[in-house]
């Protein structure tokens, strides 16, 4: 304690807060958690005022707000505040919501495959699409959130969800003719962007993502190539089906007819 005022060092505030000295001093890099004062030895102390603070980020991180957000919170009025929790509060729910759906299509597929009820194809095909939707927040969560707004996402999710089965067949059936388009050029040694089983491959991704996304558009069509090439997850998924040199023909492909047609 320093004139009546307790003053920790940064190993105190690890120790009593559970945070590493690493992140500490991060949240010193960033300006969200600066020490009271720094000695000339670089050695970090805290006051009651900062271990408060800390206590308010670790409050926030709880709720997934990213640390700019938090910075955002702890730094704006009163109204701004609550607005920002009222976003997050209603985005919690509607991912609980989502859980719970995926939840009850869950125990309904443990018990048909138990033999203890029947399941129709539209159950059995909501399950399917509410564990997509799982699997690729897990995966790729966080690229998306940096590419996309969280309105963005949310409208992919429910285009994704309103999926009927004859729109997923027909996605099923232009990603085939995608790949196939792309394996017989590829064979033939076809380079020319202007060949029409190039225009097919266009063409056929091209209805596949008009169908799985919410909206279309030339940028967004190249988007999607320059990150299906950037990515080593989504890269590994086409590489099952067409090789790495057809993937980039394939950006190719898509960049010529979208930026010419």
């Amino acid at each position: 304690m320093k004139g009546g005022v307790f003053i920790y060092s940064i190993t105190e505030l690890a120790k009593l807060s559970g945070v590493t000295t690493r992140t500490l001093r991060y949240y010193d890099s960033i300006d969200l958690l600066k020490p009271t004062h720094i000695k000339e030895n670089g050695y970090r102390y805290y006051s009651e005022k900062e271990l408060d603070r800390l206590q308010q980020i670790l409050f926030y991180k709880q709720f997934n707000f990213s640390l700019d957000e938090i910075k955002s919170i702890l730094s704006d009025d009163s109204d701004c505040i609550i607005e920002s929790l009222s976003n997050h509060f209603d985005k919690l729910l509607e991912q609980k919501k989502q859980l719970d759906r995926l939840i009850l299509s869950l125990d309904k597929t443990i018990k048909y495959y138990k033999g203890e009820l029947n399941m129709t194809n539209d159950e059995k095909f909501e399950a399917f699409k509410q564990q997509q939707i799982k699997t690729n927040q897990e995966k790729y969560g966080e690229e998306l959130l940096q590419k996309y707004d969280t309105k963005e996402i949310e409208t992919y999710e429910s285009n994704w969800m309103n999926l009927s089965q004859n729109d997923f067949n027909d996605s099923q059936e232009a990603e085939q003719r995608l790949f196939n388009s792309l394996n017989q050029l590829e064979q033939e040694e076809i380079t020319d962007v202007s060949h029409p089983l190039a225009e097919e491959a266009f063409l056929a991704h091209k209805k596949w993502l008009s169908i799985t996304s919410p909206f279309y558009s030339s940028v967004y069509h190249q988007q999607m190539l320059d990150m299906y090439l950037a990515d080593e997850r989504f890269t590994s998924y086409y590489t099952k089906h067409i090789s790495k040199n057809s993937l980039v023909f394939l950006k190719e492909i898509v960049y010529y007819y979208t930026l010419n047609k």
